[in-house]
């Protein structure tokens, strides 16, 4: 049985005045914006106040280790490992007439999918399932449809010709539904601020009979907050591939800094300008994750650490770059050779903080290298607000936000992302990096 990736959180939410604005459209393709809010922002329902950031930190270290652990192990398989993973937000609603929720976005999975009714053994849930029966433009999907046997794992009842899901977890988690098609529609918010004043509007855009999984029979280990998900990934099935013709393969994500601000997701559109790189996006077996290709790391524009993957054929594919994980994770081997040279440019002494290995005390990060990313064709600069963190709110440690493991594959999280926007093209196959002041694209 395949395994795939699918941890979400599905929550309704109240809209003040909503504004319809028409997407954008270039050449007959869409363009389009969306709000990502992070899972731990005081906006997400997933917020709990009384967890300190310590722990928090503990959880993304806990996740991104899991993360590159089985990827290592098996790249050709995702897998759900920790049933908290994703990190960000969309603002959605499904059916007709729209249920408006927030739905955890995952560019290393495939499946849009949420509990549905009737549900006779399906783990609790905070929120009420959705009703297909209560939508009009619900419609299951037959055995011979295309999305049926591209997504494999499937099969159909003998008394009628329904296509039917059965899905296994890593953690014996188990999610069995209809295959079907729905209307969502996806929400992002602009912001116009004047001398006086500041107006918000909120720009919708409507994509009828998308393909997404209705679960009736699901166990396993998840949580009363978990419903559901938008596959990000590049397989058949994932909402990307469903849109692709009219955004024309492409989307990019631009992170802030912080859990409070709003990041932004754009679908359509290419990522342009001043200081773009690209590399090659290399496509594993089953098309779901993003790998590229890292050759070499250098700190402070010294030597180049050369990744020396003896696993891998001519290193190629060896880095997946991951919303869902927090740190960036290096086998052992090149992370050692990174710290040696960062603890040579940085005149301080260090200090071991829990699972994090080197931290500082520093109030300023003045003064701190840059670390270049050498991936095939592209060198991309990691600032040092990219690579080291403030682990409990303590303005006088900073601690490396590089993690060593065990293993052949290297993972590029979402800190080491923060003010890139950062471009998927899954028709030329290339990943760009543009340094970007995201604070600005909302």
């Amino acid at each position: 049985m395949t395994v795939h990736a699918l941890v979400a959180t599905l929550s309704l939410i109240s809209l003040s005045t909503i504004f319809v604005i028409e997407a954008k459209a270039n050449n007959g393709l869409l363009t389009f914006k969306v709000d990502m809010i992070h899972r731990d922002s005081p906006k997400s329902p997933l917020y709990s106040p009384s967890e300190s950031n310590l722990n928090r930190l503990q959880r993304y270290f806990d996740y991104s280790i899991a993360r590159v652990t089985t990827l290592s192990n098996n790249k050709l398989v995702p897998t759900t490992v920790v049933p908290t993973g994703g990190m960000f937000l969309l603002n959605i609603s499904v059916g007709t007439p729209p249920i408006q929720t927030l739905a955890i976005a995952d560019t290393g999975s495939d499946l849009t999918w949420t509990q549905c009714t009737p549900c006779p053994s399906c783990y609790k849930q905070d929120l009420p399932l959705f009703d297909p029966h209560l939508s009009s433009s619900y419609k299951s999907l037959p055995c011979h449809a295309n999305p049926c046997v591209a997504l494999g794992n499937t099969a159909c009842s003998n008394d009628r010709n329904i296509c039917e899901y059965n899905y296994g977890y890593a953690d014996g988690s188990i999610v069995i539904g209809t295959l079907a098609s729905e209307t969502f529609t996806f929400y992002g918010g602009t912001t116009t601020t004047t001398t006086t004043t500041t107006s918000s509007t909120t720009t919708t855009t409507t994509f009828p009979r998308l393909v997404f999984g209705c679960g009736h029979n699901d166990s396993g280990t998840f949580i009363a907050r978990e419903t559901g998900i938008i596959g990000l990934g590049g397989g058949p099935v994932s909402f990307i591939s469903q849109i692709g013709p009219k955004i024309g393969w492409k989307f990019s994500s631009c992170l802030v800094p912080g859990n409070t601000s709003l990041n932004t997701m754009t679908f359509g559109g290419s990522v342009s300008g001043e200081g773009v790189v690209a590399t090659p996006l290399i496509r594993a077996e089953d098309k779901t994750y993003y790998f590229v290709t890292l050759d070499a790391i250098s700190v402070a524009n010294k030597r180049r650490i050369p990744y020396n993957d003896s696993a891998q054929a001519n290193n190629t594919g060896n880095t997946f770059i991951d919303s869902g994980s927090y740190f960036t994770v290096l086998p052992t081997g090149l992370y050692n050779e990174v710290e040696l040279d960062l603890r040579e440019a940085i005149a301080l002494k260090g200090v071991t903080l829990g699972g994090l290995k080197w931290c500082y005390k520093s109030e300023s990060l003045e003064g701190f290298p840059d670390i270049t990313f050498h991936f095939r064709g592209a060198d991309v600069v990691l600032k040092p607000v990219n690579y080291f963190i403030r682990p409990d709110g303590d303005e006088t440690l900073l601690c490396l936000s590089l993690l060593p493991v065990n293993g052949t594959t290297t993972i590029i999280g979402n800190r080491a992302q923060i003010n890139f926007e950062i471009g998927y093209d899954l028709e030329a196959n290339t990943v760009s990096f543009k340094p970007t002041d995201c604070t600005k694209q909302l």
